[in-house]
């Protein structure tokens, strides 16, 4: 497998495990995108990975219709690591439908990334202001508590999904593609 391209978007696919079932197959792979892509890459994650979202592409030489499915990735030197699961559309269809409890769709969950996403750009703020007058006045706090939502979005996705070392993280969880292999 080399290269997939949706929207303009070059992902390089450097491995993968296929999982198939009568539900449809998955893609789990370790995957790049160049550093000058990669906003754009997150902007095609946004769109495409939802059920009722789709993209064609090529995989295997096989016409795939499906959307992303979970995403963790890396900063490396020249790129980011991504593992990047590739969904079917027929994951999505009703008779596969089973209901299921996401963690990142709890309530403790969506305001704790809040509240910390929140807490990261008021530190930044707060950075920013002091460096440029030296000390602080009632119209810095005002600036210092002002933020839009764009970037606490950001701030979240970046929470759960972002982390140091790709590989790292995937042989401490056991979850290599030559682990998955093994199930």
């Amino acid at each position: 497998m080399n290269n997939i391209i949706i929207d303009g978007v070059v992902i390089k696919i450097n491995g993968f495990v296929k999982q198939q079932s009568n539900k449809g197959i998955m893609y789990i792979t370790d995957s790049e995108v160049a550093d000058e892509q990669f906003k754009d890459f997150l902007r095609i994650y946004d769109m495409y990975s939802f059920s009722g979202e789709y993209f064609n592409s090529m995989i295997e030489d096989i016409n795939f219709h499906g959307r992303f499915g979970q995403l963790i990735y890396s900063k490396s030197e020249f790129c980011y690591k991504l593992r990047l699961v590739f969904v079917d559309s027929k994951y999505d269809s009703e008779d596969n439908f089973f209901p299921s409890f996401d963690f990142q769709n709890s309530v403790s969950f969506i305001n704790m990334t809040k509240r910390i996403s929140e807490q990261e750009l008021i530190i930044n703020n707060l950075i920013n202001i002091l460096n440029k007058n030296n000390l602080i006045n009632d119209d810095d706090v005002r600036q210092l508590k002002k933020f839009n939502q764009e970037d606490i979005k950001e701030i979240r996705f970046r929470m759960s999904r972002e982390v140091d070392d790709l590989d790292k993280y995937l042989t401490s969880i056991h979850d290599n593609l030559t682990d998955i292999e093994k199930e």
